[in-house]
């Protein structure tokens, strides 16, 4: 019986170093890769700070004022879209008319004409036409995107945009559109991202995007228990770790917290290119 246990401990003690010198040797591999910059005029913004909503401090977030506002302040213009049903987009924090004091129902089940008072996302572009862009779409694959696109195109913006999306079939929408936008990675790609990271194995992971956002949130610097102080070390030193990784690969890396000075911090110790701030709270 003791010597079936000892033999069991030897098999499990011997598949703990095969994993560990795997986990070595795929992470030597991967780190040998050498990565490029794109030739793209927006991988030159440094810090690429996004002004999300524009700069609500004197105008409501997500209208043109607040949009010019952060435009002079020279940050990037972050902006959400949808699509009415007829094809035109708009800019606007949620799709719920109810939320945003319109009346009841979606954008997208509406007609432009019932939607007076909200920003169109042609208007904002011909106002702006010198600014940058970081758009988030919020509408999975549609036939729809075609007008969107036709927007950029008649402005002649096509090298200011960063464009993304969490759905994975529009992003390949965006990608196949025109090779001059930059893309962002969806939220299955993140989530990806994170877990090849919590395993070591982030210089393997497989990413086919030129922006990656990254949410952050505050670590509590005290805990309750070692458990606790060991869960927050290994989230400190996962996010360091995917950050640096990204950092490597020549992607845009911009972060995301309700926490400005958190955002900021990480953009001053080099692990990010930018960030996306609250209308409401830009630095």
């Amino acid at each position: 019986m003791v010597f079936a246990f000892f033999r069991l401990f030897v098999i499990a003690i011997a598949s703990v170093l095969t994993i560990f010198i795997i986990v070595i040797s795929l992470r030597m591999v991967g780190e040998k890769q050498v990565y490029t910059v794109p030739p793209h005029r927006l991988l030159k913004i440094k810090p690429f700070d996004v002004a999300w909503g524009g700069d609500s401090t004197r105008a409501p977030a997500f209208s043109l004022k607040a949009y010019q506002r952060a435009a002079k302040e020279h940050f990037v213009l972050g902006a959400l879209v949808h699509a009415a049903k007829d094809g035109v987009w708009f800019v606007a924090s949620t799709d719920k008319l109810a939320q945003l004091h319109k009346g009841t129902g979606w954008i997208s089940h509406a007609t432009s004409k019932q939607l007076k008072g909200i920003l169109r996302f042609s208007t904002l572009i011909k106002a702006l036409p010198k600014a940058n862009y970081y758009v988030q779409i919020e509408d999975p694959a549609t036939p729809l995107l075609k007008s969107f696109f036709n927007d950029i195109e008649r402005a002649h913006l096509a090298d200011h945009f960063v464009l993304t999306s969490p759905f994975e079939d529009t992003v390949h929408m965006i990608r196949n559109a025109n090779p001059n936008w930059l893309v962002g990675a969806y939220t299955a790609d993140i989530a990806k991202a994170w877990l090849m990271s919590s395993m070591y194995l982030e210089p393997i992971m497989s990413l086919n995007c030129d922006e990656f956002t990254l949410p952050v949130s505050p670590l509590p610097s005290h805990t309750k228990s070692l458990f606790d102080s060991l869960a927050v070390e290994m989230t400190r030193q996962t996010q360091t770790r995917l950050l640096k990784e990204l950092k490597k690969r020549k992607i845009l890396v911009l972060v995301r917290s309700n926490d400005p000075k958190l955002a900021e911090q990480l953009v001053e110790d080099h692990l990010a290119t930018g960030a996306i701030f609250p209308s409401n709270a830009l630095p």
